[in-house]
């Protein structure tokens, strides 16, 4: 499944992709507040890409890989609720 804008397609993360979501992920300039946990290896990086849905961003003009997105179901029921009580 790809998604196709006027600028930039996001797609499938692939294998092809796990040396450079390593380089990305362990810069924090790249990745500033988003991925607190780092380094990561790259054999963690490739069970994070393939246990989410990862798609690369590539602009359409040269096919360049300029970034990822992800997104993730939260299977903890009460995330992001303060009980009542407390």
């Amino acid at each position: 499944m790809e998604l196709i804008g006027e600028r930039i397609r996001l797609r499938p993360v692939d294998d092809s992709d796990i040396d450079l979501l390593h380089s990305w992920w362990n810069d924090p300039a790249f990745t500033g507040e988003f991925a607190s946990d780092y380094p990561k290896s790259r054999t963690e990086v490739e069970a994070l890409a393939k246990s989410a849905w990862f798609f690369i961003i590539e602009g359409l003009s040269g096919g360049n890989k300029i970034g990822f997105i992800s997104y993730y179901t939260v299977r903890e029921p009460n995330w992001g609720q303060i009980p009542l009580n407390a």
